[in-house]
Protein backbone atom coordinates (compact mmCIF):
# COMPACT_ATOMS: atom_id res chain seq x y z
CA UNK A 1 0.00 0.00 0.00
CA UNK A 2 1.04 4.07 -0.59
CA UNK A 3 2.61 5.56 2.38
CA UNK A 4 -0.76 7.55 2.93
CA UNK A 5 -2.82 4.22 3.26
CA UNK A 6 -0.13 3.02 5.69
CA UNK A 7 -3.33 2.49 8.55
CA UNK A 8 -5.74 1.11 6.23
CA UNK A 9 -4.58 -3.06 7.13
CA UNK A 10 -7.06 -5.70 7.95
CA UNK A 11 -8.87 -6.23 11.31
CA UNK A 12 -8.11 -2.85 12.17
CA UNK A 13 -11.41 -0.56 12.24
CA UNK A 14 -13.93 0.38 14.79
CA UNK A 15 -16.28 1.40 12.89
CA UNK A 16 -17.26 1.48 8.40
CA UNK A 17 -20.04 3.42 7.75
CA UNK A 18 -20.50 2.51 3.72
CA UNK A 19 -22.63 3.42 0.50
CA UNK A 20 -21.00 0.63 -1.70
CA UNK A 21 -21.27 1.39 -5.21
CA UNK A 22 -23.63 -0.64 -7.07
CA UNK A 23 -24.25 -2.40 -10.29
CA UNK A 24 -20.62 -3.18 -10.98
CA UNK A 25 -19.89 -6.61 -11.65
CA UNK A 26 -15.92 -7.87 -11.07
CA UNK A 27 -15.76 -10.90 -13.75
CA UNK A 28 -12.55 -13.53 -12.94
CA UNK A 29 -11.28 -13.43 -16.65
CA UNK A 30 -10.28 -9.73 -15.88
CA UNK A 31 -9.78 -9.60 -12.34
CA UNK A 32 -8.63 -13.39 -11.25
CA UNK A 33 -8.39 -11.87 -7.36
CA UNK A 34 -11.63 -12.91 -7.77
CA UNK A 35 -10.98 -16.12 -6.48
CA UNK A 36 -9.53 -15.20 -3.40
CA UNK A 37 -12.91 -14.04 -1.79
CA UNK A 38 -14.47 -16.66 -0.33
CA UNK A 39 -18.18 -14.63 -1.61
CA UNK A 40 -15.77 -15.36 -5.27
CA UNK A 41 -16.58 -18.82 -4.84
CA UNK A 42 -19.38 -20.96 -5.30
CA UNK A 43 -19.05 -24.08 -2.83
CA UNK A 44 -20.66 -27.56 -3.87
CA UNK A 45 -22.74 -30.03 -1.64
CA UNK A 46 -19.21 -32.18 -0.89
CA UNK A 47 -17.60 -28.65 0.23
CA UNK A 48 -15.50 -28.20 -3.40
CA UNK A 49 -14.50 -24.24 -4.11
CA UNK A 50 -15.28 -23.50 -7.61
CA UNK A 51 -14.77 -19.83 -8.91
CA UNK A 52 -17.51 -17.92 -9.70
CA UNK A 53 -17.10 -16.14 -13.31
CA UNK A 54 -18.63 -13.21 -11.64
CA UNK A 55 -19.47 -11.34 -8.42
CA UNK A 56 -21.19 -7.90 -8.25
CA UNK A 57 -19.30 -5.30 -6.02
CA UNK A 58 -21.43 -4.49 -3.36
CA UNK A 59 -21.25 -8.20 -2.41
CA UNK A 60 -17.30 -7.68 -2.42
CA UNK A 61 -17.31 -5.58 -0.32
CA UNK A 62 -19.27 -6.87 2.40
CA UNK A 63 -16.89 -9.48 2.65
CA UNK A 64 -13.79 -6.33 2.70
CA UNK A 65 -15.71 -4.62 5.85
CA UNK A 66 -15.74 -8.07 7.27
CA UNK A 67 -11.55 -8.26 6.62
CA UNK A 68 -10.99 -4.79 8.08
CA UNK A 69 -13.26 -4.64 11.26
CA UNK A 70 -11.54 -5.10 14.57
CA UNK A 71 -12.66 -8.84 15.31
CA UNK A 72 -15.22 -9.02 18.31
CA UNK A 73 -16.02 -5.26 18.44
CA UNK A 74 -16.03 -3.52 14.99
CA UNK A 75 -19.19 -2.23 13.57
CA UNK A 76 -20.17 -0.91 10.05
CA UNK A 77 -23.26 0.64 8.49
CA UNK A 78 -23.67 -0.64 4.94
CA UNK A 79 -26.65 0.56 2.69
CA UNK A 80 -27.21 -2.58 0.09
CA UNK A 81 -29.59 -3.30 -2.85
CA UNK A 82 -32.90 -4.52 -1.24
CA UNK A 83 -32.24 -8.31 -3.52
CA UNK A 84 -29.35 -8.85 -1.40
CA UNK A 85 -31.54 -9.11 1.25
CA UNK A 86 -34.49 -10.96 -0.24
CA UNK A 87 -33.67 -12.77 -3.73
CA UNK A 88 -33.42 -16.35 -3.11
CA UNK A 89 -30.53 -16.51 -5.11
CA UNK A 90 -28.66 -14.39 -2.62
CA UNK A 91 -29.01 -16.86 -0.07
CA UNK A 92 -25.22 -17.55 0.15
CA UNK A 93 -24.81 -13.65 1.03
CA UNK A 94 -27.33 -13.96 3.47
CA UNK A 95 -25.09 -16.90 4.72
CA UNK A 96 -22.25 -15.18 5.06
CA UNK A 97 -23.69 -11.75 6.86
CA UNK A 98 -25.30 -14.32 9.64
CA UNK A 99 -21.89 -16.22 9.84
CA UNK A 100 -19.42 -13.64 10.36
CA UNK A 101 -21.10 -11.01 11.52
CA UNK A 102 -22.90 -10.11 15.19
CA UNK A 103 -26.32 -8.79 13.51
CA UNK A 104 -28.12 -6.13 15.09
CA UNK A 105 -30.60 -4.83 12.71
CA UNK A 106 -31.89 -4.60 8.90
CA UNK A 107 -33.99 -1.32 8.30
CA UNK A 108 -35.85 -0.93 5.55
CA UNK A 109 -35.36 2.72 4.10
CA UNK A 110 -38.09 4.15 2.03
CA UNK A 111 -37.86 4.37 -1.91
CA UNK A 112 -37.73 8.14 -1.90
CA UNK A 113 -34.67 7.66 0.32
CA UNK A 114 -32.70 7.04 -2.65
CA UNK A 115 -35.15 8.12 -5.53
CA UNK A 116 -33.08 10.08 -7.26
CA UNK A 117 -30.90 6.78 -7.88
CA UNK A 118 -33.87 5.03 -8.99
CA UNK A 119 -33.26 2.40 -6.40
CA UNK A 120 -34.82 1.10 -3.67
CA UNK A 121 -32.52 0.18 -0.86
CA UNK A 122 -31.95 -1.44 2.52
CA UNK A 123 -29.86 -0.05 5.52
CA UNK A 124 -28.00 -3.05 7.22
CA UNK A 125 -27.39 -1.21 10.83
CA UNK A 126 -24.85 -1.94 12.84
CA UNK A 127 -23.23 -5.29 11.86
CA UNK A 128 -20.70 -5.64 14.71
CA UNK A 129 -17.97 -7.84 13.73
CA UNK A 130 -17.67 -11.35 15.78
CA UNK A 131 -15.56 -13.35 13.52
CA UNK A 132 -16.28 -16.85 13.71
CA UNK A 133 -12.92 -18.63 13.82
CA UNK A 134 -13.35 -22.19 14.17
CA UNK A 135 -10.27 -22.38 17.25
CA UNK A 136 -12.45 -20.02 19.44
CA UNK A 137 -15.91 -21.96 20.79
CA UNK A 138 -16.36 -18.58 22.90
CA UNK A 139 -17.44 -16.47 19.75
CA UNK A 140 -20.86 -14.96 20.11
CA UNK A 141 -23.57 -16.13 17.62
CA UNK A 142 -25.46 -13.57 15.54
CA UNK A 143 -28.46 -11.47 16.65
CA UNK A 144 -30.80 -10.75 13.99
CA UNK A 145 -33.01 -7.82 14.48
CA UNK A 146 -35.50 -7.07 11.27
CA UNK A 147 -37.82 -4.14 10.48
CA UNK A 148 -39.49 -4.01 7.25
CA UNK A 149 -41.67 -1.49 6.07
Amino acid sequence: MHDHNRGFAENRFDLILTNPPFGSTTNLAEKPYLSTYELGNNVDAKGKKKPRKNQSSEVLFIERIWQFLKPGTGKAAIVLPDGILTNSSMQYVRDFILHKFQLLAVVSLPQCAFAHFGAGEKLLSSLSASVQQAKSPMVMKPYLWLHRS
